[in-house]
């Protein structure tokens, strides 16, 4: 666990030391390409991986999005759906959001990112995998790399948790 908050805390330097070296003085840049960088939290957990997911993600979050109900929760919403983090000392991230469409498009994408955002190294056809095996073969849960994906349903409402746990 102290390899992966050692991990956020490189990416998060790396992210703000390629922030500050690209702008310029006389070059307007692009308000398009700027990425949110959320460096405003009591979090560090949570701040490294919003840095993290903002990097690519189709959505961003920024920390004015967030309601912090306390040190270690958080919650947003990203399109139609409410996520909520859970951190914990250790660097473990969990992140839950629950929907009543196992097939919403919103869903996919932001789940997409979410995850990948946790473990860069995952790609996008290991999440595709992934809804494939709980759509298709009704799995309730699923391992990807570093990420952890659990799936309840409760009268017609789903739960999906995402989380970094071991």
């Amino acid at each position: 666990m102290k390899k992966k908050l050692l991990l956020f805390t490189l990416l998060l330097a790396l992210v703000l030391t390629a922030a500050g070296c690209s702008s310029k003085e006389n070059e307007e840049e692009d308000p398009a390409s700027q990425k949110d960088v959320v460096s405003d939290l009591d979090n560090d957990v949570l701040e490294s991986f919003l840095n993290q997911y903002n990097l690519d993600a189709e959505n961003p979050i920024d920390s004015d999005d967030l309601d912090m109900t306390n040190d270690n929760t958080a919650t947003c919403k990203v399109t139609d759906l409410n996520l909520t983090f859970s951190t914990k000392e250790d660097g473990t991230l969990s992140i839950s959001t629950q929907f009543s469409d196992l097939d919403d498009e919103n869903l996919d994408i932001v789940v997409r990112d979410l995850i990948i955002a946790m473990d860069s190294e995952l790609t996008y056809d290991n999440v595709k995998d992934m809804f494939s095996a709980m759509r298709d073969d009704d799995r309730k849960d699923y391992e990807m790399g570093d990420v952890k994906c659990k799936l309840k349903e409760s009268k017609g409402t789903y739960t999906l948790t995402i989380s970094n746990e071991s």
